[in-house]
């Protein structure tokens, strides 16, 4: 399900294809732009919805998608300081840190942003490595 553009969690991908593509496209001298992309507290911008709308675009069956999401909507206590503070919240978005799962959902919903992307303009090369993305526009489009 992990497209070859995505490098990072990846066992046994690392980011020298992406190296030698970035220096083959540079080689040849063709106009277009490099637009650097790193997605700024990454796991705490993606909305629950959206997530939904992501697994469901992808054919995940809908028992899945329910547990994930409840997964990430489920309670949580927090640190204020370093006292646990005596009130829990409910998410409103985002996705959990310093779990197994999250890293897996987080990869999932950027490869599905670069399936869509890739689908409505095919020319365009994404590279990925966990949330940094790298794409490179021909200048021609």
């Amino acid at each position: 399900m992990v497209p070859p553009e995505q490098k990072g969690f990846m066992p046994g991908r690392n980011m020298d294809g992406h190296l030698f593509k970035v220096m083959e496209i540079q080689s040849q001298n063709r106009q277009g732009v490099w637009v650097s992309i790193d997605f700024l507290k990454a796991y705490d911008k993606v909305g629950h919805g959206i997530l939904e709308g992501l697994l469901r675009y992808i054919g995940l069956e809908e028992h899945w998608i329910t547990m994930l999401t409840e997964f990430m909507k489920e309670e949580l206590g927090f640190l204020v300081g370093n006292q646990v503070a005596d009130t829990w919240f409910k998410p409103e978005g985002g996705i959990r840190q310093g779990d197994s799962l999250s890293p897996a959902v987080y990869v999932m919903v950027t490869v599905i942003l670069c399936i869509l992307l890739k689908k409505e303009m095919p020319e365009i090369t994404a590279l990925l490595y966990a949330d940094d993305t790298l794409l490179w526009i021909p200048g021609d489009m």
